[in-house]
């Protein structure tokens, strides 16, 4: 653009104008797909909490009716309520479902992970759709205070919460994902208060984006790049 500057200053203001507004556009498309994949969550939590529902929800099979997704993009994921008394039983159902290796675990400051100290009660990432090498299993999301206030957000008010990017490992390769994550709880349905809703509170069924895939698409990885500063406001704007 900036070549072309020197040249036709007229021509190169139509060009970035041009480049802008593409990038609005794909900006849009990527936005109506984020609702999209919201949707697709909120009817995962649904089914997940419908009274036929067990506690050993197969998501894999779940995952396999869904509209195909490119799996670098999205995934599906369940994170479970898992009080203290009952993480024997858990762990021997998440192996009984194919995760032969599973225990709820905790990451420690080198990042690698450990068996969890007991605590009252933990929520450990059971599953995600597909499985990809190097997906933490048993992941104590309780363990990470980012994660554990969108989880406890998510469970107060009922509603789906969005998750700012967060560190992942998919594929055995470190990213970032944002996480879109919707409550669900005993007995289906949405329980009337918040004490009601902590009490009966079961887990959460969610969608894993992978920031650099969406961000690619928006800057046009499709041969015809654009350059793009990506910010965050803080509380004072």
């Amino acid at each position: 653009v900036w070549a072309t500057w020197l040249v036709d200053r007229d021509n190169a203001r139509q060009l970035s104008y041009q480049l802008a507004s593409e990038a609005v556009a794909r900006a849009r498309l990527i936005e109506a797909e984020l609702r999209a994949y919201a949707a697709e969550v909120e009817r995962l939590g649904r089914r997940v909490s419908a009274p036929d529902a067990s506690a050993d929800f197969d998501l894999q099979e779940y995952g396999r009716q869904q509209p195909s997704r490119h799996p670098r993009e999205f995934s599906y994921f369940m994170v479970v309520r898992v009080p203290d008394h009952e993480r024997a039983i858990h762990e021997g159902r998440a192996r009984d479902l194919g995760l032969p290796d599973y225990t709820i675990r905790e990451a420690l400051a080198d990042g690698e992970l450990a068996s969890a100290a007991r605590r009252p009660v933990y929520y450990p990432l059971r599953d995600t759709m597909p499985r990809t090498m190097g997906t933490r299993f048993g992941l104590d999301f309780g363990t990470d205070p980012l994660r554990l206030a969108f989880v406890e957000k998510a469970r107060d008010s009922g509603e789906a919460v969005l998750t700012p990017p967060t560190p992942a490992v998919r594929y055995g390769r470190r990213t970032r994902v944002v996480l879109i994550m919707h409550p669900f709880y005993e007995g289906g349905g949405l329980p009337g208060s918040v004490l009601l809703r902590r009490a009966l509170f079961r887990g959460l069924a969610g969608g894993g984006l992978e920031v650099e895939t969406l961000l690619d698409r928006i800057a046009g990885s499709d041969g015809n790049p654009l350059a793009l500063v990506v910010t965050d406001e803080d509380e004072d704007g």
